[in-house]
Protein backbone atom coordinates (compact mmCIF):
# COMPACT_ATOMS: atom_id res chain seq x y z
CA UNK A 1 0.00 0.00 0.00
CA UNK A 2 2.84 2.40 0.74
CA UNK A 3 4.38 2.06 -2.70
CA UNK A 4 1.31 1.96 -4.97
CA UNK A 5 -1.23 3.73 -2.71
CA UNK A 6 -4.15 1.69 -4.04
CA UNK A 7 -5.63 -1.79 -4.04
CA UNK A 8 -7.08 -3.11 -7.31
CA UNK A 9 -7.51 -6.79 -6.48
CA UNK A 10 -7.33 -9.12 -3.50
CA UNK A 11 -7.18 -12.92 -3.80
CA UNK A 12 -8.46 -15.04 -0.92
CA UNK A 13 -7.32 -18.66 -1.11
CA UNK A 14 -8.43 -21.20 1.50
CA UNK A 15 -6.18 -23.62 3.37
CA UNK A 16 -6.11 -27.36 2.89
CA UNK A 17 -8.64 -29.05 5.16
CA UNK A 18 -7.06 -31.65 7.42
CA UNK A 19 -10.18 -32.63 9.35
CA UNK A 20 -8.42 -32.51 12.74
CA UNK A 21 -9.41 -29.12 14.10
CA UNK A 22 -12.62 -27.82 12.55
CA UNK A 23 -12.66 -24.62 14.62
CA UNK A 24 -9.23 -23.68 13.29
CA UNK A 25 -10.38 -24.46 9.76
CA UNK A 26 -13.47 -22.25 10.13
CA UNK A 27 -11.34 -19.39 11.50
CA UNK A 28 -8.78 -19.81 8.76
CA UNK A 29 -11.00 -20.46 5.76
CA UNK A 30 -14.19 -18.55 6.50
CA UNK A 31 -13.59 -15.89 9.14
CA UNK A 32 -10.28 -14.75 7.63
CA UNK A 33 -11.85 -14.61 4.16
CA UNK A 34 -14.71 -12.43 5.37
CA UNK A 35 -12.30 -10.23 7.35
CA UNK A 36 -10.11 -9.77 4.27
CA UNK A 37 -13.14 -8.97 2.10
CA UNK A 38 -14.31 -6.26 4.49
CA UNK A 39 -10.81 -4.82 4.79
CA UNK A 40 -10.35 -4.77 1.00
CA UNK A 41 -13.79 -3.18 0.55
CA UNK A 42 -12.90 -0.35 2.92
CA UNK A 43 -9.66 0.36 1.06
CA UNK A 44 -11.17 0.06 -2.43
CA UNK A 45 -14.25 2.10 -1.59
CA UNK A 46 -12.17 5.11 -0.48
CA UNK A 47 -11.32 5.75 -4.14
CA UNK A 48 -14.91 6.45 -5.12
CA UNK A 49 -17.51 4.50 -7.05
CA UNK A 50 -15.90 4.92 -10.46
CA UNK A 51 -12.73 2.97 -9.62
CA UNK A 52 -14.07 -0.26 -8.14
CA UNK A 53 -11.83 -3.27 -7.75
CA UNK A 54 -12.03 -7.05 -7.61
CA UNK A 55 -12.25 -9.40 -4.65
CA UNK A 56 -11.45 -12.93 -5.87
CA UNK A 57 -12.30 -15.78 -3.53
CA UNK A 58 -10.92 -19.21 -4.37
CA UNK A 59 -13.38 -21.54 -2.73
CA UNK A 60 -15.21 -24.79 -2.75
CA UNK A 61 -18.63 -24.80 -4.38
CA UNK A 62 -20.37 -24.02 -1.09
CA UNK A 63 -18.63 -20.65 -0.89
CA UNK A 64 -20.30 -19.17 -3.96
CA UNK A 65 -23.68 -18.03 -2.68
CA UNK A 66 -22.93 -16.85 0.85
CA UNK A 67 -19.70 -15.00 0.07
CA UNK A 68 -19.99 -13.73 -3.49
CA UNK A 69 -23.73 -13.20 -3.87
CA UNK A 70 -24.15 -11.45 -0.53
CA UNK A 71 -21.08 -9.29 -1.01
CA UNK A 72 -22.07 -8.32 -4.55
CA UNK A 73 -25.45 -7.19 -3.27
CA UNK A 74 -23.77 -5.00 -0.65
CA UNK A 75 -20.95 -3.68 -2.85
CA UNK A 76 -22.89 -3.14 -6.11
CA UNK A 77 -22.96 0.67 -5.91
CA UNK A 78 -19.20 0.90 -5.35
CA UNK A 79 -18.04 -0.78 -8.57
CA UNK A 80 -16.26 -3.44 -6.52
CA UNK A 81 -16.88 -6.91 -7.97
CA UNK A 82 -16.73 -10.10 -5.93
CA UNK A 83 -15.84 -13.22 -7.90
CA UNK A 84 -15.57 -16.80 -6.66
CA UNK A 85 -13.39 -19.31 -8.49
CA UNK A 86 -14.18 -22.94 -7.68
CA UNK A 87 -11.46 -25.16 -9.10
CA UNK A 88 -12.23 -28.84 -9.41
CA UNK A 89 -10.07 -31.71 -8.38
CA UNK A 90 -7.05 -31.98 -10.65
CA UNK A 91 -5.42 -35.33 -11.28
CA UNK A 92 -2.16 -34.63 -9.44
CA UNK A 93 0.18 -36.80 -7.39
CA UNK A 94 -1.37 -35.28 -4.28
CA UNK A 95 -4.78 -36.65 -5.27
CA UNK A 96 -3.38 -39.96 -6.55
CA UNK A 97 -1.59 -40.57 -3.25
CA UNK A 98 -4.16 -38.98 -0.96
CA UNK A 99 -5.22 -42.28 0.57
CA UNK A 100 -1.63 -43.09 1.53
CA UNK A 101 -0.47 -39.66 2.65
CA UNK A 102 -3.11 -37.38 4.08
CA UNK A 103 -6.63 -38.71 4.01
CA UNK A 104 -8.48 -41.57 5.56
CA UNK A 105 -9.42 -44.30 3.05
CA UNK A 106 -13.06 -43.15 3.23
CA UNK A 107 -12.12 -39.56 2.37
CA UNK A 108 -9.92 -40.70 -0.52
CA UNK A 109 -12.77 -42.76 -1.99
CA UNK A 110 -15.02 -39.70 -1.93
CA UNK A 111 -12.47 -37.81 -4.04
CA UNK A 112 -12.60 -40.54 -6.69
CA UNK A 113 -16.29 -39.93 -7.44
Amino acid sequence: MKEFRKLDIIVNAADVFDGCNWEKEIRSNLVRTIHDMVRAYKIMNKRGTDRGGVILNISILYGIKPLSFGANMNFQKTGIRVVTLCPGITNTNFIKNAEKTTLTPEMAKQLET
